[in-house]
């Protein structure tokens, strides 16, 4: 069902972009494909790894911050199978290119570093937030464009100002609970027929996470 390639978007010495603090646009990404997905959850799964456990749970942290996460879109599973699943691997070397993670069909791929326009080794920030990035386009969302009032949402391409300070938008929150149903969003009536339930506003419920690097 995840059958796509997606790619994240470059670095600070490549495109140098600049916001400022708290900066969000209302409409920074697109949904492509407008088809609704049913699933409770997901599972996210990778190799007994205690950083890659930490990792997973930055970039749970930053989508549960959807006032809708689990009720419009699918809870995400930390190292359990879920209704459908994502394999994570961590590679400790570059990705020989502007790209911080990769997703191919259910696997997604973290580097540590990525490569400027010099050819050097420029390291890719928050792993729990790359994350989130990834997670984000197997939910079927596009990367926001390369804009100082789109720097800070959690489909951001990695810039200067936001390795560590992406979070989830209600732009991003809203356009996810359209590409899903979850079981907590349908009921079937005596005839056998689904009804959709109503939804309630998207909101960001909670505050911006405290920096943390090792994620």
């Amino acid at each position: 069902m995840l059958d796509w390639i997606f790619w994240t978007g470059g670095l600070a010495a490549l495109f140098g972009v600049v916001a400022s603090e708290g900066a969000e646009a209302p409409a920074c990404t697109e949904l492509p494909s407008t088809s609704q997905l049913v699933s409770g959850t997901i599972g996210l799964l990778y190799e007994p790894s205690e950083r890659l456990s930490r990792v997973v749970e930055g970039a749970i942290d930053a989508w549960s911050r959807c006032s809708n996460y689990s009720s419009d879109f699918p809870r995400l599973l930390n190292g359990i199978p879920g209704d459908q699943s994502l394999h994570i691997e961590y590679d400790h070397g570059s990705s020989g290119n502007d790209h911080c993670g990769t997703i191919v069909g259910r696997k997604v791929k973290l580097f540590r570093f990525a490569r400027d326009s010099k050819g050097r080794n420029v390291p890719c920030g928050s792993r729990g937030l790359n994350l989130a990035h990834e997670i984000g386009h197997a939910l079927g969302l596009e990367d926001s464009p390369r804009t100082a009032a789109c720097d800070r949402g959690l489909m951001a391409r990695l810039s200067r100002t936001n390795p560590f300070h992406r979070r989830a938008s209600p732009h991003e929150c809203l356009l996810v609970g359209r590409r899903w149903l979850t079981f907590a969003e349908v009921e079937r009536d005596a005839n056998g027929v689904i009804h959709h339930l109503p939804r309630p506003p998207v909101t960001l419920e909670r505050a911006e996470p405290a920096e943390q690097p090792d994620r």
